[in-house]
């Protein structure tokens, strides 16, 4: 018995068509009282057809409709106090009558105490968006009683856009 086996070789894999990243270079943004708006005061890279955005800002407006990878990172520190801390950081979207969280990209942190390290979280997801839509990146401390604070160069979000749903 003899298969044939064809490829299509016009057919490329979706690559990324556009994409923003921006991070926080200062740092010391206190989540300590709880969800706090995490502000990018340094934009990496912007492709201005696809993303709004303004440093020290911390919504993103995406431009165009289509399927987007969005991936942020974040690390916090205990920068006074001795008790262990949870936060957590999130993704929100605009709904119109205000931010909620998007499902899913809650990424837990265990804070130890000053001088003991980073509390560290990483999250991505693939979604559809609506031209118009926006997002944004919160954290905040959950359970105990030390100051939390973002870490210099330690948070970022990286929005990819690819080729239309």
């Amino acid at each position: 018995m003899t298969r044939e086996i064809r490829f299509d070789l016009s057919r490329r894999p979706v690559q990324p068509a556009g994409g923003i990243w921006a991070y926080d270079n200062g740092g010391g943004i206190d989540i300590s009282a709880g969800f706090t708006d995490i502000t990018m005061d340094t934009e990496g890279y912007k492709n201005s057809d696809w993303f709004t955005f303004t440093a020290t800002n911390a919504p993103i407006t995406i431009v165009l409709a289509g399927v987007y990878e969005v991936a942020y990172y974040i690390g916090t520190e205990v920068t006074s106090g001795t008790n262990r801390d949870s936060s957590a950081a999130r993704l929100m979207l605009d709904t119109g009558g205000g931010f909620a969280e998007m499902a899913g990209t809650r990424g837990p942190m265990y804070n130890r105490q000053a001088g003991e390290g980073y509390g560290q979280a990483a999250v991505s997801i693939i979604r559809s968006f609506s031209a118009g839509d926006i997002v944004k990146l919160q954290a905040g401390k959950l359970t105990g009683s030390d100051t939390v604070k973002t870490v210099a160069d330690a948070c970022g979000i990286t929005i990819k856009s690819f080729l239309p749903d």
